[in-house]
């Protein structure tokens, strides 16, 4: 498909006098033209020089050659887009799709773009409107642009589902390539820009794209940037202002006196029964009073000053103080924390009904209860999937960082996986993410950047949808207790050399392997000498307690071995898994060396 013939399928039904633009780089020039047979001349002829795009959006008037116009200038447009990045020279981020192939998955199932495009270094996709969509209106401009976030933002999600990142590039006066020109970007290595799928029968209508996105559980643009804010104000740590003149409301301190008691001893300094009787003391009964009575940390810290200036007691002024104070304040307050702000696309059991193993594929919906004639049919079920991309985007607005998708990885020790988009965070124990400085502390070392600080009261909550955004990866058999003690096990087993019987050995050898006459169908072991073994050859610092809770868990039975030798704890190995006739060639070659005879 050519210049001509795409600008067609585009704006075919283009209405007259509004204005088609034709931009170009590297002279960032704007080109107006009122008719598809103008564009296309210009678009050819400019593309033996440039590279030439096409507006998503018709304008109502010529802007001249240095202005693209913004949102509002915007009359009409044609349809929606998706322009994904491939990893390449030109885009060289670790989280991106290597091939086209990749880069397809990111589009929504069940929903074929009209025209896909191969850029050069990545894919643009137009899901093409059945006529292009007149914007009379303001209301009407503000419902596309609402459409057109929403849009993007299904293709993030798609896209940080597989662990890739996406720039949401939802605004009106976009611009993208023309398919028949040049991508010029390394001038040493020019790319064609070319269609690659174009299905003229499938079109669209804009209210068929708003069911598209209700089906996959898109949340309203205003609600999700209500919920953004609200989640920012919340947990964002606001620095505390020291001020030693501050002077808190007379007439509420005297309000307080008057409805409570224990806070009146308090500011008078006459409680008796505290057992703290320091200016410490005093402060960390305020900061409860004031936790339990929901105050804002500031004014709390105003609070306690002007205790400290009525009783004349020297200034705290390092912030940390307060800080410490208050958080412990708020951790002995028996008053249940605010309720966290409502995350548009999660439901409230999320985190039970969202479980996501490795491979998880996205899907529309899901089984659906069969509607009565009076009742509106259920809305489909989250898709568990989605449901974690959306929590790592809140997260990624509270913490000031670009989530893509986070992991726990299955073991006797879960380990953890944070994938940013230019790094990946390893945190070798949930004890990483309970922390807030750890985790901080973790990022910074992968990205050198700092994460927002989060109210130490409240990380607590960050730290639960931590959790809930989890999606889990089996870490292989031998990252379980089991498994890894069936390894051991086996190495153990293959390498050491058994004895025939207890009695006739040295103090070196008398815990080595061997078969007791009581039980000759089972390999009887001493947890000491697997320990060493593991400590010396495998460098596996295990205590001998750890290392028999790890036998145990692989079924094996301690029993007492006697004899005319000192009594001696043994373990009979399972035989099932450990039969003595899988090691016997290497029993019978310890025959010969008459160590097992």
């Amino acid at each position: 498909m050519n210049a001509g013939k795409f600008l067609e399928v585009l704006w075919g039904g283009k209405p007259e006098g509004h204005q088609l633009l034709i931009w170009t780089l590297p002279d960032r020039r704007s080109y107006w033209c009122t008719d598809i047979a103008h564009a296309t001349m210009l678009a050819e002829n400019l593309a033996k020089t440039c590279d030439v795009y096409i507006g998503v959006g018709l304008r109502g008037k010529d802007l001249g050659p240095k202005q693209r116009g913004g949102i509002e200038d915007v009359t009409c447009i044609c349809g929606m887009w998706g322009d994904i990045d491939l990893k390449s020279d030109a885009h060289p981020k670790d989280k991106l799709p290597l091939t086209a192939e990749e880069g397809l998955e990111i589009l929504p199932p069940g929903v074929p773009p009209t025209v896909i495009i191969h850029s050069g270094n990545g894919l643009q996709a137009w899901w093409i409107f059945k006529e292009p969509w007149m914007l009379e209106t303001p209301e009407e401009r503000e419902r596309a642009v609402a459409l057109a976030a929403r849009w993007q933002t299904m293709l993030r999600q798609n896209s940080a589902i597989r662990g890739w990142g996406f720039d949401r590039l939802s605004d009106l006066s976009r611009v993208l390539r023309v398919p028949g020109t040049l991508n010029r970007k390394d001038p040493e290595n020019l790319k064609d820009v070319v269609v690659t799928e174009w299905h003229p029968e499938i079109r669209y209508e804009p209210s068929d794209i708003d069911e598209i996105l209700d089906g996959f559980g898109i949340p309203d643009v205003d609600a999700a940037q209500r919920a953004a804010v609200e989640w920012a104000s919340r947990f964002n740590d606001v620095p505390l202002r020291i001020d030693t003149s501050a002077q808190y409301p007379v007439d509420r301190i005297d309000g307080f006196c008057s409805q409570d008691m224990r806070f009146q001893n308090t500011w008078f300094r006459q409680r008796h029964d505290l057992k703290d009787q320091s200016q410490s003391g005093y402060d960390m009964a305020l900061a409860m009073f004031g936790a339990s009575a929901k105050m804002k940390e500031q004014d709390i810290v105003d609070l306690i000053i002007t205790h400290r200036n009525l009783h004349h007691q020297k200034h705290r002024l390092n912030p940390d103080y307060y800080q410490r104070t208050i958080a412990k304040a708020y951790q002995g307050s028996t008053v249940p924390p605010a309720p966290l702000p409502e995350i548009p696309g999660v439901p409230g059991t999320a985190e039970k009904d969202c479980a996501l193993q490795d491979g998880a594929t996205l899907t529309q919906g899901g089984p659906q209860a069969r509607p009565t004639e009076d009742s509106a049919p259920p809305a489909p079920p989250p898709d568990p999937a989605r449901v974690k991309a959306i929590l790592c985007d809140t997260l990624s607005d509270v913490l000031g960082i670009h989530i893509l998708r986070m992991f726990q990885i299955t073991g006797k020790e879960p380990s953890y996986q944070i994938e940013l988009e230019d790094a990946t965070v390893e945190l070798s124990s949930v004890s990483k993410i309970l922390e807030q400085g750890a985790f901080r502390a973790a990022i910074a070392a992968q990205t050198r950047k700092l994460i927002n600080k989060i109210k130490p009261r409240d990380w607590d909550a960050i730290a639960q949808k931590i959790l809930d955004a989890l999606i889990v990866k089996d870490g292989g058999e031998e990252a379980s207790l089991k498994g890894a003690a069936r390894l051991y096990l086996d190495t153990y087993l293959s390498e050491t050399q058994f004895i025939s019987s207890i009695e006739t050995q040295t103090i070196q050898t008398i815990r080595k392997p061997t078969i007791l006459a009581s039980h000759p169908a089972q390999i009887a072991i001493c947890a000491s000498d697997l320990q060493v073994y593991l400590t010396k050859v495998l460098n596996q610092n295990l205590s001998v307690k750890a290392v028999a809770s790890m036998l145990s868990s692989v079924g094996c039975q301690c029993v007492r071995a006697t004899g005319k030798f000192r009594e001696q704890s043994r373990w009979l190995l399972p035989a099932k898994d450990f039969a003595p006739k899988q090691y016997m060639s290497h029993i019978q070659g310890q025959e010969d060396e008459g160590v097992f005879a």
